[in-house]
């Protein structure tokens, strides 16, 4: 069995015919986490998806726990840490993404990638 630490897993992708980011940088905060934790659940579990593969973009100074999920279904890409470093520059690897998904309002170029926002709190949007 493999390890859940993002050094020891394999990041080859699974034969896919699509490619989606997921942006996990905040996977071990309480409200946007949780909603990024039960979004892997699901896909992992889903038969529905089979020929998809999920990227999983991560700060490198966070080390998610992601030893449920097939590394080679799920693999992980490091970005550099810092608050304002993941959101200079294009997403490695932007170019082969069908979509990337966002949690969160501050996120990185996905490059000509479809961006998929979800807005968990309007609070920013108030005066």
């Amino acid at each position: 069995m493999e390890t859940g630490s993002i050094n020891n897993r394999r990041n080859e992708i699974v034969e896919a015919n699509l490619v989606a980011g997921i942006d996990i940088r905040k996977i071990h905060d309480f409200g946007i986490g949780t909603y990024i934790r039960y979004l892997l659940n699901g896909l992992s579990r889903s038969n529905q998806l089979p020929e998809v593969a999920f990227r999983l973009y991560t700060e490198s100074c966070y080390t998610p726990d992601l030893r449920q999920f097939p590394p080679r279904r799920f693999p992980v890409v490091q970005m550099a840490s810092g608050k304002k470093s993941p959101l200079q520059g294009t997403l490695p690897g932007s170019q082969d993404l069908k979509f990337y998904h966002a949690p969160h309002y501050l996120t990185p170029d996905a490059g000509k990638a479809p961006l998929i926002l979800t807005v968990h709190d309007c609070i920013h949007l108030v005066p």
